[in-house]
């Protein structure tokens, strides 16, 4: 067997296998690349000067980022799927994607879209109707101010979110385009968004019941917006416009004796109204263990004298 050159000894081999041990157990980290110019009409993500990096399509082993007053759009084309290159995209405040697909029922795969305040809006080929976008992937709510949006400025458009959503930052359903015939639909039902949602314009629906575990920290629907009862929901607090709701389970009809009705769409569903369980023992039962452990205190002294 050969042996090492005689200045190289054991404890710099020692050396040499925990670096090389290091470096495998933490890899480079991914490249972040920052959005410099956005996206008019014609173009997309892959359009040559979108990115600071120059001519590029966006590729594995780096992040991108919308920064704030940026407008990104998918590419427009006639295919039915989609997928962004890179390992994650970050839709900062003010900044916008927009899916730009022109056949109805066409998906763009993001394996890690992160709305940061930003917004995700179907865009439609412009100027004209387009039924249904959908977005797959993985969506997560961070920062404040995000929206996801169907569009709409008069035309028949819904964004359809296959995405596994997660993350505690407040989200708004639709924008001042969005009318009551646009919708924005939740179908994974391993989501475990817990944040608070404002249904502001348009109708947000969930195509799945919420399994014991899963709820909304709060829900809002506005005048504007509507929510389709087709499947279960639970959330700690609902305020319908200035009506704030009492604990309970409300089905369409509930809502109508409310006088709430508008603010649904009827379907088989219910929402649960779930708060926070008060404490057991509040103030004076954390004083009472306190004057306890001081007894016990004392007694223990006065054995020790």
């Amino acid at each position: 067997m050969k042996s090492f050159p005689r200045w190289i000894n054991r404890h710099d081999i020692g050396l040499l296998a925990l670096s090389l041990g290091l470096i495998a157990a933490f890899p480079a980290q991914a490249a972040v690349i920052t959005q410099q110019a956005t996206n008019a009409f014609g173009q997309d993500w892959s359009t040559g000067n979108t990115w600071i990096s120059g001519t590029h399509t966006p590729s594995a082993g780096n992040d991108y980022v919308t920064p704030t007053t940026m407008n990104l759009r998918t590419p427009g084309g006639n295919d039915l799927n989609y997928t962004f290159g890179g390992d994650s995209l970050t839709i900062e405040s003010g900044g916008m994607l927009q899916t730009k697909m022109n056949t109805s029922g066409a998906t763009v795969a993001i394996g890690h879209l992160i709305l940061n305040g930003g917004t995700l809006r179907n865009g439609g080929p412009g100027g004209a109707n387009n039924a249904l976008h959908i977005v797959s992937g993985g969506l997560q709510i961070t920062g404040t101010g995000s929206t996801i949006t169907p569009g709409g400025g008069g035309f028949v458009r819904n964004l359809q979110v296959d995405s596994l959503l997660w993350g505690a930052g407040p989200l708004t359903i639709g924008d001042s385009t969005a009318t009551l015939t646009n919708s924005v639909i939740f179908t994974n039902a391993a989501n475990t968004y817990s944040g608070a949602m404002t249904v502001a314009y348009g109708i947000v629906e969930f195509t799945y019941n919420f399994a014991s575990d899963q709820l909304l920290q709060h829900l809002i629907v506005e005048s504007g917006g509507k929510v389709n009862l087709s499947h279960d929901l639970t959330v700690r607090s609902l305020q319908i416009d200035e009506a704030l709701i009492a604990p309970g389970v409300y089905d369409y009809s509930a809502f109508s004796t409310l006088g709430l009705g508008s603010f649904f769409v009827n379907g088989s569903g219910a929402i649960t109204v779930a708060p926070i369980p008060e404490p057991r023992f509040g103030l004076l039962g954390l004083l009472g263990a306190g004057l306890l452990w001081r007894a016990h205190r004392s007694r223990h002294r006065i054995r020790q004298a």
